[in-house]
């Protein structure tokens, strides 16, 4: 035993890298906007929870242990926030079926078509006949103002 022993420097213990899907969840929460930011970890939170969703080191989707070629979790993540006009992220088909899956919230899904697509259930021949409606559902068409007469007035000649 050597007195001096407690002066020598010791090795420090470095933390380890961080992980790669730690990076992505970063990215997933600073590509929402604040007011998104709480729904954004709820639904990280539920779709870690589930077995059969995960992502690859470069943010492809993976669901039930297939990579989900050309898709990005972000993109992916953020079309099911909110409705952008043309934009249709590769893969929206799989991840919804996936969010299906692991019963997600509708609280947590703001694009109402995706949320539509994620409630809707394979059905067989034999459901559907059950399921159909007695009368038939119509379009919706926006009431339009009636058009009024307007009075005419007749000019006066000079």
């Amino acid at each position: 035993m050597n007195v001096y022993d407690d002066y020598r420097p010791r090795p420090v213990a470095v933390a380890p890298e961080p992980v790669k899907q730690d990076l992505i969840d970063n990215e997933i929460l600073e590509s929402v906007p604040k007011t998104m930011k709480a729904k954004v970890q709820l639904l990280l939170k539920k779709m870690k929870s589930s077995p059969d969703i995960s992502w690859n080191e470069k943010g492809e989707l993976k669901y039930k242990g297939e990579t989900v070629q050309g898709s990005n979790v972000v993109d992916l993540v953020n079309d099911v926030l909110r409705k952008r006009k043309y934009f249709n992220p590769q893969g929206w088909e799989t991840f919804g079926e996936a969010l299906r899956e692991a019963n997600v919230p509708q609280d947590l899904i703001g694009h109402e078509d995706r949320w539509r697509y994620i409630t809707q259930t394979k059905r067989t021949p034999r459901s559907r006949k059950r399921q159909q409606s007695p009368s038939p559902i119509r379009p919706y068409s926006p009431k339009t103002p009636r058009n009024r007469r307007k009075e005419v007035q007749n000019w006066v000649d000079f």
